[in-house]
């Protein structure tokens, strides 16, 4: 089962999102992105094109519609079994330009 943490930032940026922007992003993270987790290793559809964020080791990204990017970490295992990712950033593009 999957945990998800999500930073100060993350939630500044999710504010920021319009409201069928949230909706597309939560719909996304609830049927592909945490079932993905769920499976033993991760398996994620191609449609969200996950990858590791260039110049980072433990940093990735996933494509979530259109322009809509998040960025994510896997926490240290907590508990066994438990997969634990932080949630950094959402939103365009945009998001790797800015701190």
């Amino acid at each position: 089962m999957a945990e998800v943490k999500r930073t100060s930032r993350f939630e500044k940026d999710f504010k920021k999102l319009t409201r069928e922007q949230r909706r597309t992003f939560q719909h996304v993270l609830d049927t592909k992105f945490l079932p993905a987790l769920d499976q033993s290793p991760p398996s994620f559809p191609p449609s969200l094109r996950v990858k590791r964020v260039h110049g980072t080791n433990r940093v990735f990204e996933m494509t979530w519609d259109g322009d809509g990017r998040m960025t994510w970490q896997y926490e240290l295992e907590q508990a066994p079994g438990v997969t634990t990712v932080i949630l950094r950033r959402v939103g365009t593009h945009d998001i790797f330009g800015a701190p």
